[in-house]
């Protein structure tokens, strides 16, 4: 009997050997599938600075996030945070920086990564006339700190009724001796109607030109 007994363990044990080994490599193949099939090597560039990570996450979100690299709301990012990522993916994010617009009397502190100022007004859905006036110009790079001046100007029609001085018209006569004069026609005050072009810059009066002239 004690034989049997020994015979039967050894037995079980070389079956159960015969399955572990193929069971074993079957779960090594799948594990390094699953890690070959996972890992990504991405490119991330933040204003230009380059860096490569490898991550075995599945959206743009959570590779950035762990590797401690945030997104802010005013953030520009080429890729959408949940989409699904890829190997050898490349992604842009430009950083936001902080400008100050001053326009109707008021002072707007204002995040943004746009490109430029002209960019950033139109974003901010902060609307220019076609006489206005931005400093710097809309063309100009945004950069952090920058101070943005917009000075609104507009022109309008002035009337003004200005007084004309009389002249008096004074005549020699046979009559009268050589050192006296008589006035043949006494005048008096008229006015005339003077219409300018007034340019007003934030409300105020800059500059003015006649535009016509009626007696």
């Amino acid at each position: 009997m004690r034989t049997i007994s020994k015979y039967k363990v050894v037995y079980n044990k070389n079956v159960k050997m015969k399955y572990m080994v193929p069971l074993t490599a079957l779960t090594c193949a799948l594990l390094l599938t699953f890690v070959f099939l996972t890992r990504k090597t991405i490119t991330v560039f933040e204003d230009g600075s380059e860096r490569r990570i490898v991550t075995y996450k599945n959206t743009v979100k959570k590779a950035l996030e762990d590797n401690e690299i945030l997104v802010g709301p005013k953030d520009k990012i080429s890729s959408a945070l949940e989409a699904k990522l890829v190997n050898k993916e490349v992604i842009n994010i430009k950083r936001a920086v902080n400008v100050k617009v001053l326009v109707d009397g008021k002072e707007l502190p204002i995040e943004s990564a746009e490109d430029n100022v002209g960019l950033m007004l139109k974003a901010e859905k902060i609307t220019l006339g076609s006489e206005d006036r931005v400093e710097p110009e809309k063309e100009a790079k945004l950069s952090d700190g920058m101070e943005i001046k917009i000075v609104r100007v507009g022109t309008k029609t002035v009337e003004e009724k200005v007084p004309i001085n009389f002249n008096t018209v004074v005549k020699k006569s046979s009559s009268m001796p050589n050192n006296q004069r008589k006035t043949a026609q006494e005048g008096k005050n008229g006015e005339k109607k003077v219409i300018y072009s007034v340019v007003c810059e934030d409300g105020k009066e800059v500059s003015r030109k006649v535009t016509s002239e009626t007696v």
